[in-house]
């Protein structure tokens, strides 16, 4: 391990008949994850302002619209 870090991701999305498919536990997961990550940054993170903040949890309530719409 060094303390170098990366992540590789590539969504993978399903539809059915012209919807996208997803199940309910996990878009419940990670719209919990979504409120640790704006605590996380609320407590922790290094921010220039309190603009940066206001950045974070706008593009987090943009991230759990789309959630909160796979659960329809």
């Amino acid at each position: 391990m060094t303390s170098t870090g990366y992540a590789l991701t590539s969504p993978v999305y399903v539809e059915v008949d012209g919807w996208r498919v997803a199940r309910r536990e996990d878009v419940v997961w990670c719209l919990e994850w979504l409120d640790l990550l704006e605590e996380l940054v609320r407590q922790h993170g290094r921010l220039a302002g309190a603009y940066q903040f206001g950045d974070h949890v706008s593009l987090l309530e943009q991230a759990g619209a789309v959630y909160r719409s796979r659960l329809r």
